[in-house]
């Protein structure tokens, strides 16, 4: 996993926003974070925040943030992008994200407004159970 993580980071400028998420959800899972390795992961996610579709982006903020990574930085610039890009976010997309920035302890007020004003107008049973309960949880726990 070292040499893995060695290569990653060694070309972490490179990295287009599907590796960014790939990285960022194996090497959560796997529970690496030696020598700050999610951070620098971190740093390319916010610094290439606008090429990520809803999806990676709720992936990777969620695996970095499962990963240990609690900067308030990567909240505060991906809630923008969030917002800007909401119609594109799946109802599992929003219930990644709400969990992260709660796990942050940031409540971005205009956010969980935007994403619970969208939930209320998904149709009777868009939410997966897993989904509501992440919901649930964000909006008692930010």
């Amino acid at each position: 996993v070292d040499l893995l993580a060695s290569e990653v980071s060694r070309e972490v400028r490179m990295l287009e926003a599907q590796q960014v998420c790939d990285a960022a959800s194996s090497f959560s899972r796997l529970s690496y974070n030696e020598g700050g390795f999610l951070q620098s992961l971190s740093q390319r996610f916010i610094a290439t925040l606008e090429d990520f579709l809803p999806r990676q982006l709720s992936v990777t903020l969620y695996s970095l943030v499962s990963g240990g990574v609690r900067e308030r930085s990567l909240s505060t610039a991906v809630a923008p992008q969030i917002i800007r890009d909401f119609v594109g976010f799946r109802e599992k997309d929003m219930a990644l994200c709400l969990w992260s920035f709660s796990k942050l302890m940031h409540r971005h007020a205009p956010l969980f407004e935007k994403i619970q004003d969208g939930l209320s107008r998904s149709p009777p049973g868009a939410l997966r159970p897993q989904d509501l309960s992440m919901i649930l949880w964000s909006f008692a726990h930010a």
